[in-house]
């Protein structure tokens, strides 16, 4: 993480709602390096949910529930191979501390 990410990235993630988690090099090959994707998730069930997806050529809105599961699932591998809050906190403060 930059210096100026984590400056801002510290105190943000201490906010209630956020969660900062730190996915290590030792996490692996994992789905999320071959595309970046955002799963929004509407209030109250009012609509399904979507996930944009953005890969070298451009994004794409997925709506398929089916396609929605195979985000939902690749995020659930990411929170499992990622350190916890504490973990991920605990590093932030040590890296900072050798970038400055």
């Amino acid at each position: 993480m930059y210096a100026s990410a984590r400056a801002r990235n510290a105190p943000r993630s201490r906010r209630p709602g956020v969660e900062l988690l730190v996915l290590p090099f030792s996490a692996g090959s994992h789905a999320a390096l071959t595309e970046t994707f955002v799963i929004f998730a509407f209030a109250g069930g009012q609509r399904p949910p979507v996930v944009h997806s953005e890969d070298l050529i451009g994004g794409q809105l997925r709506t398929k529930p089916a396609d929605v599961r195979v985000y939902r699932d690749a995020f659930a591998d990411l929170r499992r191979r990622a350190l916890d809050v504490a973990q991920t906190r605990e590093i932030i403060a040590r890296t900072g501390d050798r970038l400055r």
